[in-house]
């Protein structure tokens, strides 16, 4: 019976073989091939004697299953002999290890990766489009192809093997050594994908109206253009509300809003609706209410007028009264009280007030020099008088005698350190007992000796120790930026939540696409599902973005959804009403009732909501920013040049150059990033143990940053210099970016400038050194090579190019000569 049971299983894995070889699914080959080697080792002595044949006839298949999945791979993305080699070595490795049962589940999936690599290289992607083409009486298709759809998801595929190399359990130079063919892979298709998706992005752009009329806009847009770029090539789509972010953040920001955008929309809304028709199944359009309220907001945010109104009387009188009726419900919290913060002429004051201390230069001065005088009494008293008192040289004398070290060193200290121990155990054991536990000498001497023993112990000082440090950081942290750095930080957090749950809605949608080749049974059922989804995903994305994620979000719950619960209170009922009237001639009751009870619950969030898209929104329009000087410069001090200059973004969290470079809440991205090494390198030399996942993950934690500073460097100096070099009176030939050096709180970089002239081979170099001298970040330029090859007009084209781009570093020039 084992036997007839363990030969069924065999053909079975055998039948299941061929199957996936005449699909060529050579990831299934290679798994059924190995698992029918493992059926037939565990049927022991009966098949002895045709085991080693079969054994042999599987090895065979497998083998050139394994080649073939690897050689069809390197053909298709044109990789290097080098690494193909490695991709068959890798496909070898992980066939082996289908076999060892830790690491089975993993090597599987990751072969089963790169067969979807090599499968989606050959499928066709489009979506059904019944209503359009009933509408056109048959003029539009019925199937619109999604030409970008499978290099997307052969790139989603290929980041998941990635992924799960590094949680094979390798070790770390095998990681490394693998993990080379699949970065450059990945990098074939991306270069691959760029060159699908380019020209349709720039057509999108130039149908919007975002032109360059200068040397710096056409810097921009190039800028403009790459940034969407990475973000489809990280997210795989494209939504309005990152197009929206985007040009918020660029040069080439909206203009002021014309009678001619009421009929034509403005250049969002043309791009809205030009990528939607260039981009299809990657561009995803913008919804009606992201859509309606910044076109809403416009006449308020884009005209001279508007703004006037926003700048006198909207913000000043809000503010006052968003601020009164906080400080209403805070009170309210303490106290019961029935008396009114909130008055017209309260409100009238107070909004008077703050637009006297906003617009007066002189209001505003003494405003701040009264806060910064209660600052520094404040700390007088409670900080400096203190620091003072304990560097009296009596009360030194006092502290250096024998008798006082004793007690220190041998009661104070230790008994201050069991109590930090004690408290821990005495407040869960009050928890547990529901009532306070009454202290007595028992506990005091067991806080004691345990003190005394943390204290004097090997292990127990390397605790103190590190706890010390860690102390010592947080100080650190908390005495720079604390609350500006922690509201970015939760807004950073909660909108990478939102964009991880659109993803997910995304992809869902992916799986829906109709391909070429799929059955009838499959079109059938996604042609039906699709509509029932889309209508979801819509009432989905409405729920979560504009209700769900303002109540969730504390920077956008308090005190806005707070204030909009208050204001809303007295309405519920009637809004209550007709949400029932409209929803019960639609919906069944008990669908109706939920639904009904939810949207009222989750209303308020409707007020954060409006409150940060209109914020958003007003960082649209290139008139709400200051204007950069215009090219090239006027004589200006170095200081109001660099003001002048808006500074750019670098890092994934908003950071600039010197967020970057200086440690913070928010900041010192690229500090942390080496103290983070250093802590792991420290942890394994002293415990001798290797810890490869950290390290690995320390390491491309760096990486990335060096891959943001080369980015900033290419988009703002690098191509503005290759522009120049498409000029016919600049002599500039070609331009060439090496690998920054990164250190701690500076990096250094260096860009080799070509001459046009053949006989001039020897590169100019511009040795470029960021370092940060508190309260300053500086930029050094070194120039060295032969000079002369280029004209003084030359020359100056690129010092205005330097200028600007330490403008947007936020750093102060200095060229050496």
């Amino acid at each position: 019976m084992r036997l007839e049971l363990g030969l069924l299983l065999f053909r079975h894995a055998a039948h299941r073989m061929q199957i996936a070889e005449r699909s060529e699914r050579f990831a299934t080959v290679i798994e059924q091939l190995a698992i029918a080697q493992r059926r037939l080792t565990r049927l022991g002595e009966p098949c002895a004697n045709v085991a080693s044949e079969r054994s042999q006839i599987l090895l065979h298949r497998r083998t050139a299953a394994e080649s073939t999945l690897a050689a069809l791979l390197a053909e298709k993305w044109v990789l290097d002999p080098h690494s193909a080699q490695e991709l068959s070595v890798l496909v070898r490795r992980l066939s082996a290890d289908i076999l060892n049962q830790s690491r089975a589940w993993t090597a599987r999936a990751l072969l089963h990766d790169l067969e979807r690599v090599l499968i989606e290289s050959r499928t066709t992607y489009y979506c059904l489009r019944p209503l359009a083409w009933m509408l056109s009486f048959g003029n539009q298709r019925l199937r619109e192809v999604l030409p970008f759809q499978a290099n997307l998801k052969a790139l989603r595929a290929l980041d998941a093997g990635l992924t799960r190399l590094e949680q094979l359990g390798w070790a770390t130079p095998e990681v490394e050594r693998f993990h080379q063919p699949l970065h450059r892979l990945a990098r074939r298709l991306t270069v691959h994908l760029e060159k699908q998706l380019k020209p349709h992005l720039q057509r999108a752009i130039a149908d919007a109206g975002f032109s360059a009329s200068d040397h710096r806009e056409a810097v921009a847009a190039h800028k403009l253009l790459r940034e969407l770029l990475d973000v489809i090539e990280h997210r795989r789509h494209l939504k309005f509300t990152d197009v929206r972010d985007i040009i918020a953040r660029n040069v080439l920001r909206l203009p002021d809003f014309s009678a001619n955008d009421v009929f034509r929309g403005d250049r969002l809304a043309r791009f809205d609706r030009a990528a939607a028709h260039a981009l299809p199944g990657v561009y995803k359009p913008g919804e009606f209410y992201l859509k309606g309220l910044q076109q809403l907001g416009a006449p308020l945010f884009g005209t001279a007028l508007g703004r006037l109104a926003l700048r006198y009387l909207i913000l000043p009188f809000g503010l006052a009264f968003l601020g009164l009726k906080t400080l209403h419900v805070l009170i309210s919290l303490l106290v019961h009280h029935n008396f009114d913060l909130t008055p017209l002429w309260l409100v009238i004051v107070v909004g008077l007030a703050i637009n006297v201390i906003a617009h007066a230069h002189v209001v505003r001065t003494v405003a701040l020099a009264t806060l910064r005088g209660l600052w520094w009494g404040l700390r007088l008293l409670f900080y400096d008088s203190l620091r003072r008192l304990l560097h009296w040289p009596p009360l030194l004398r006092l502290l250096d005698t024998s008798v006082v070290r004793g007690i220190d060193r041998h009661l104070l200290r230790p008994f201050v350190i069991g109590v930090f121990l004690v408290l821990p155990v005495i407040a869960i054991a009050s928890v547990i007992e529901g009532t306070l536990i009454q202290l007595n000498i028992s506990q005091f001497a067991l806080a004691l000796a345990l003190g005394t023993l943390v204290r004097n112990t090997p292990a127990g000082r390397h605790l103190l120790d590190d706890t010390a440090s860690g102390v010592g950081r947080f100080v650190r942290v908390v005495n720079q930026t604390l609350i500006l750095g922690l509201l970015r930080e939760l807004m950073q957090f909660f909108k990478e939540v939102t964009r991880r749950f659109q993803q997910g809605l995304h992809w869902i949608e992916e799986l829906l696409s109709h391909r070429l080749g799929e059955s009838r049974w499959a079109l059938a059922f996604k042609a039906l599902l699709i509509p029932l989804w889309r209508l979801l995903d819509a009432l989905i994305q409405f729920y979560v973005t504009v209700l769900v994620e303002p109540q969730v979000n504390p920077i956008k719950h308090f005190p806005l959804v707070t204030i909009g619960h208050k204001v809303m209170l007295p309405f519920f009922p009637v809004i209550t009403s007709f949400l029932l009237t409209v929803t019960a001639s639609l919906l069944p009751k008990w669908i109706a009732y939920p639904l009904v009870t939810l949207t009222v619950l989750l209303l308020p969030g409707l007020a954060g909501f409006l409150v940060w898209e209109l914020k958003e929104n007003w960082k649209l329009y290139a008139a709400n920013h200051s204007q950069p000087e215009s090219l090239p410069a006027v004589d200006k001090s170095p200081l109001r040049q660099l003001q002048a200059i808006e500074l750019a973004i670098i890092g994934n969290h908003g950071e600039t150059m010197r967020g970057l470079l200086r440690r913070g809440f928010h900041s010192g991205t690229l500090p942390k990033a080496f103290d983070r090494l250093r802590r792991i390198l420290r942890i394994q030399m002293r415990t001798e143990t290797e810890l490869p996942q950290r390290l690995r993950d320390a390491r491309r934690h760096l990486a990335e940053i060096e891959r943001a500073i080369c980015v900033f460097c290419d988009r703002e100096l690098a191509y503005a210099l290759r522009r120049r070099c498409q000029q016919p009176d600049c002599s500039l030939g070609r331009i060439e970016t090496q690998r920054p050096r990164l250190a701690t709180a500076s990096f250094e970089l260096t860009l080799e400038l070509y001459c046009k002239a053949p006989d001039h081979s020897q590169p100019i170099t511009l040795h470029l050194s960021f370092y940060l001298l508190e309260p300053d970040l500086f930029l050094t330029v070194a120039i060295r090579g032969p000079r002369i090859h280029l004209d003084a007009r030359c020359w100056q084209r690129i010092h205005e190019d330097l200028r600007v781009f330490s403008g947007r570093a936020g750093a102060r020039l200095e060229v050496i000569n």
